[in-house]
């Protein structure tokens, strides 16, 4: 039961703010709402600013200068997410991240506790600068974050999680294999394919560099949650195939610092763990 245990199944059971990985959902929002004005979004980044009497700093302060939303996201600017986020309708932003999974049961064959969002129509403005980049009172398993990530791959259609693929015999015969279902629509098409596209600039342009490479396309979104711990949490949630998606990881290391330099490179042996052993089988 305490949180230290080792037979708590972090994955599913292990409740952490998400950081920069949850700037997916507020560009998300921000799409929706701006439908034609995302496209036109620019913001000038001097590393630190106030919103709403909350004091906002880009990591180690760094300035980002004049950015738009798909460089904001790149180089995970803090400044430009608060800024951008200050401009959302706090009832419609609630409402998706209830269609999202967050403060719900998740069907899945191990236990799963549920990520947690607390802003709602009646929160207080001074709230709303620590959510919009995965701060504050949000917190979420990284069973749930790699599903959102599951879904923008999937062009915005979250597929039932399953543990068992399939039953083989002693002698070797496949049986009893696990249909895919569809779980939720999570998104529009159009909208998965936006966030596509931003989140493959993470990896070629931005924090996300140490995935960067010619044997394989990765998309995904670095992040480093501040916690009571003395380092950040360090985050990265991904997939690999770029249109033909194979691969989702999601990555967490403890109190370490930044996604980019501890979740990031983890998350490259994963993938080319996967693509070694898939090029080794057609060998």
């Amino acid at each position: 039961d305490e949180d230290n245990s080792c037979l708590l199944n972090r994955s599913t059971q292990g409740l952490y703010e998400p950081g920069s990985t949850y700037k997916i959902l507020t560009a998300l929002e921000y799409i929706i709402e701006k439908p034609g004005a995302y496209k036109k979004f620019s913001y000038n980044c001097k590393g630190e600013t106030v919103i709403d009497s909350v004091h906002i700093s880009c990591y180690e302060k760094t300035e980002h200068g004049k950015v738009d939303l798909t460089t904001a996201m790149a180089k995970s600017c803090n400044t430009a997410f608060v800024t951008l986020g200050s401009e959302l309708n706090f009832r419609r932003f609630a409402s998706l991240n209830d269609k999202f999974l967050f403060n719900k049961s998740i069907k899945f064959d191990l236990k799963i506790n549920k990520s947690r969002f607390k802003l709602h129509g009646g929160s207080e403005k001074s709230e709303m600068p620590q959510t919009a980049i995965g701060q504050g009172k949000t917190l979420m398993t990284p069973f749930h974050n790699a599903l959102i990530m599951c879904a923008v791959a999937n062009d915005g259609t979250l597929m039932k999680p399953y543990l068992i693929d399939h039953y083989r015999t002693n002698d070797g015969a496949d049986y009893d294999k696990t249909k895919a279902k569809k779980y939720a629509r999570l998104m529009t098409k159009e909208n998965a394919g936006i966030l596509q596209k931003m989140l493959r600039k993470v990896v070629t342009d931005g924090t996300g560099y140490a995935l960067d490479t010619e044997d394989y396309e990765v998309a995904g979104k670095t992040g480093s949650a501040e916690n009571a711990g003395e380092n950040a949490h360090s985050w990265f949630t991904g997939y690999s195939g770029g249109s033909d998606p194979d691969l989702v990881v999601c990555v967490l290391v403890e109190n370490v610092g930044a996604g980019s330099k501890y979740a990031a490179p983890i998350a490259r042996e994963i993938f080319d763990a996967y693509y070694d052993s898939r090029d080794n089988d057609k060998d």
